[in-house]
C-alpha cells in the first residue's frame, strides 16, 4: 500500500481483496499518531487471529471469508520436484574436492547434476536461513533473524508466500517430512496452514510415524539422545534413519495414484535431514570410517588478525557446553579456554579432532540416507522427470578461525553446498555466486517454465511495501544459467560476466549480535547489532552497525566494526564446461579469511566501494 494509509483505508482494501481476513496497519515507530509512512498488511485465511483493537502497536480488524476454490491444475508439462534440505552441511563433500570425505551418494548424484560452487545463505543460522530461502525474502523483511519462538514471519513480517505454498497453489501435491521449516512456533509449526497439501498432514518432523501423504508407515526404535546427553558419542538409533522409509512410502502412494489415475498432480516432495546437526549421535560404523589419528585439524585455528570482537561467537563455551554433557565437562575441567579477547573458545587438539571426527561421521551418515531417498524415487519410477534440489541450510565451522558451529558472517558459515539435477540437461559446475533467496524463482522456473516464474515480481525497495506484498522475491531465477540452450547461454554471456557462468557477482548475508559487554558480545542471540556482509569473487566485506529490531533496520551512522578479507579465485578448472569460468574459491579450502585488511590504506578504495554496495542493498527506504 502507499504511504499515508489509514485504518479506514486499510479496512476498505481488505474488504475488497479476495481471501483477506485480517488487516494490520503497521507504523514505523509503532505509534498510532504517525501514519505518514504506515503500511497496510493483509493476511489471508488461516492467518493468526488478530484482535480487532487499536493500541500503540497496530490497528487491526478481521473478516470472515469463504474458503477459496481449489487451485487450478498445474501447467501442462510441469516437472516433479524433490527438495532435500540438510541441516548444518557445509560444502565438505567429495564432489566439492574434499577427498578425505566419504560421500559416495552425494558424489554420484553430483555427476548428473549442476554443482554450484558459490552458493550463500542469507543468515548462517537455522530458522532465519530457512525462512529466507523458503520465502525468498531477506531477514530484514521477514523480521526473522534468530532462533526464537516469536519470530514466525507471518506474525512478524508479513503473510509471505513460501516455496512449497507456491506449488500447492499452482496445482501440485506438496508433501514434507523431516526438518524443512525450523520446527515449532518459529515456523507456525512447519507452516502447516499454508505450505502443504491438506491430505499430506499432519506434518511429520522425524519420519518415524510418517503420516505425510497418508503413507501409513509406523516405525519404532530408540531415539538418539538430544540435549542433555553427549554430543560426540555414537548411537545405533537415529530418527533420520526413518526418513528414507517415509520417502519410499510417499513415493509409492504417489506412484499408485498415477497408475490408478486417482491423483495425477505433479508433486513437490521435501525431505529434511537433521544430521550433521549436533549431537552427532550416529551409528558407530560411521565413526569407524574416520580414524581419530587421521583427522586433520582446521587449517587456521586462531581468530582472524585484526578481527572486531563483535564478529565472533561463543557457542562452544555457551550453548554447546550448556546443552551437551561432554562439552559441559570440558568447560568444567578447563579444557575449553579463552586465549585472548577475540577467541570463540579453544579446544585441545584431541577434543578438536573428536569434534571433527563426529561431524564427518554424521555427514557420511546423511550421505547414506540421501542415497536411500534417491533410490526410493528411482524404485517407484518417479526420478526421470524430477528436478532434484539438494542444499545445506547454512555452512559450519569446525574450529576454523577459532569458531565452532555457525552464527557468523565468515565464509565457512555462510557458504553452502547446492546441487540441482535438471531432467534432460547436461551436468556440470557453475562458478559465480548464487543466493539462497534465488532458489524459489529458480525452482519455479525449472519446474513450470519462465512464464510462470515471471508472475513472481521483484519485491518493492520500500521495506514496508515489501512486507505488505504477499508474493514477491528478493532473488532472481538462475534457470537460464543452469539449464541453458546454447542460444540462451550465449545471450546470457553477453549480458553477464562469463567468469560467473551467468550467475551473480555479489551475494549478501547478515547475522545479529546482542549488546556488547567490555567490547565483546554479551548475548550472541540478541539483536542489538547487525553484521551485514557482501561476498564478491575477490572480497568479503562486512560492517557491524547498531540495529533496531522493532523496525528491522540498521543505523548506518553507528558502525562498531568493519572487516575486509581478500579471496583469490582459483585457477581455471577443467571441471567447468563454459569458457573462462573460474571457481569462486579453491576446492575444499576452509582456511580462508584469516587477516582483516579493512584498516590497510592500500584497500581504502575497495572499502569505500563495497561499503556503498552494502548500504545500497540494506539501507533502504521505509
Amino acid at each position: 500500500s502507499s504511504p499515508g494509509s489509514t485504518a479506514d483505508a486499510c479496512c476498505t482494501l481488505c474488504q475488497s481483496t479476495p481471501l483477506c481476513e485480517v488487516f494490520v496497519l503497521w507504523t514505523p515507530n509503532y505509534g498510532r499518531d504517525d501514519t505518514a509512512d504506515a503500511s497496510c498488511v493483509l493476511y489471508r485465511e488461516k492467518a493468526p487471529t488478530v484482535p480487532c483493537t487499536e493500541n500503540n502497536t497496530y490497528i487491526a480488524g478481521t473478516f470472515n471469508r469463504p474458503k477459496p476454490p481449489p487451485p487450478p491444475p498445474a501447467p501442462k508439462g510441469s516437472k516433479d520436484i524433490l527438495m532435500v534440505a540438510i541441516d548444518d552441511l557445509r560444502p565438505e563433500l567429495g564432489c566439492y574436492g574434499c577427498n578425505h570425505m566419504l560421500t559416495p551418494h552425494f558424489d554420484s548424484f553430483a555427476s548428473e547434476a549442476i554443482v554450484l560452487d558459490g552458493a550463500y545463505v542469507a543468515v548462517a543460522w537455522c530458522s532465519p536461513s530457512r525462512t529466507a530461502l523458503l520465502t525468498s525474502r531477506r531477514p530484514d523483511t521477514t523480521r526473522t533473524w534468530s532462533v526464537v519462538p516469536s519470530e514466525y514471519w507471518r506474525d512478524r513480517g508479513g503473510n509471505f508466500t513460501t516455496l512449497p505454498q507456491f506449488f500447492v497453489e499452482h496445482g501440485y501435491l506438496t508433501v514434507g517430512f523431516g526438518k524443512i521449516f525450523h520446527p515449532g512456533p518459529a515456523s507456525g509449526n512447519n507452516d502447516v496452514a499454508y505450505s502443504w497439501s491438506p491430505e499430506s498432514l499432519p506434518y511429520d518432523n522425524s519420519g518415524q510415524s510418517c503420516p505425510s501423504g497418508h503413507a501409513d508407515v509406523i516405525e519404532s526404535g530408540i531415539h538418539a539422545p538430544t540435549e542433555g546427553g553427549a554430543a560426540m558419542t555414537p548411537n545405533e538409533f537415529n530418527a533420520d534413519t526413518y526418513l528414507p522409509t517415509c520417502a519410499n512410502a510417499t513415493f509409492a502412494r504417489i506412484s499408485a495414484g498415477r497408475h490408478l489415475a486417482t491423483d495425477t498432480r505433479p508433486f513437490f516432495v521435501a525431505v529434511g535431514f537433521h544430521k550433521p546437526h549436533i549431537p552427532w549421535t550416529v551409528p558407530k560404523r560411521f565413526y569407524d570410517l574416520y580414524p581419530l589419528d587421521k583427522i586433520a585439524l582446521a587449517p587456521s585455528r586462531t581468530p582472524p588478525a585484526n578481527v572486531p570482537s563483535v564478529a565472533m561467537n561463543d557457542i562452544l563455551n555457551g550453548y554447546w557446553a550448556n546443552s551437551f554433557s561432554d562439552f559441559g565437562a570440558l568447560r568444567a575441567n578447563g579444557s575449553i579456554t579463552k586465549g585472548n579477547p577475540y577467541d570463540n573458545s579453544t579446544l585441545p587438539d584431541y577434543w578438536a579432532r573428536r569434534a571433527r571426527q563426529a561431524y564427518w561421521a554424521a555427514a557420511t551418515f546423511t550421505d547414506e540416507n540421501f542415497g536411500n531417498v534417491i533410490a526410493a524415487a528411482k524404485h517407484q519410477g518417479l526420478y526421470d522427470n524430477t528436478v532434484v534440489v539438494v542444499f545445506g541450510d547454512h555452512g559450519y565451522q569446525l574450529g576454523d578461525n577459532d569458531q565452532w558451529s555457525k552464527v557468523t558472517n565468515f565464509e565457512q558459515a555462510t557458504r553452502i553446498p547446492l546441487l540441482i539435477r535438471i531432467p534432460n540437461s547436461a551436468p556440470g559446475r557453475r562458478a559465480g555466486l548464487f543466493e539462497a533467496v534465488d532458489l524459489l524463482p529458480t525452482v519455479v522456473d525449472l519446474a513450470m517454465g519462465s512464464a510462470v516464474a515471471a508472475t513472481i515480481p521483484v519485491c518493492p525497495r520500500n521495506i514496508l511495501h515489501a512486507r505488505a506484498t504477499w508474493l514477491c522475491t528478493d532473488g532472481t531465477s538462475a534457470a537460464a544459467a543452469l539449464a541453458p540452450s546454447a542460444k540462451t547461454f550465449r545471450s546470457a554471456k553477453k549480458s553477464l560476466s562469463a567468469k560467473t557462468g551467468g550467475l551473480k557477482s555479489v551475494a549478501f548475508s547478515q547475522v545479529p549480535r546482542g549488546a556488547l559487554v567490555d567490547g565483546e558480545p554479551g548475548d550472541v542471540a540478541g539483536e542489538t547489532y547487525m553484521g551485514y556482509t557482501v561476498r564478491t569473487p575477490q572480497w568479503r566485506y562486512t560492517e557491524w552497525v547498531a540495529f533496531n529490531a522493532t523496525l528491522g533496520k540498521g543505523n548506518w551512522s553507528e558502525v562498531v566494526g568493519v572487516e575486509l578479507y581478500q579471496h583469490v579465485p582459483a585457477s581455471a578448472s577443467s571441471l567447468y564446461t563454459h569458457d573462462n569460468e573460474r571457481p569462486t574459491v579453491a576446492a575444499c579450502d576452509f582456511g580462508v579469511e584469516t587477516v582483516n585488511v579493512a584498516g590497510n590504506a592500500q584497500w581504502t578504495t575497495v572499502v569505500a566501494n563495497l561499503s556503498s554496495v552494502l548500504r545500497h542493498q540494506f539501507d533502504i527506504a521505509w
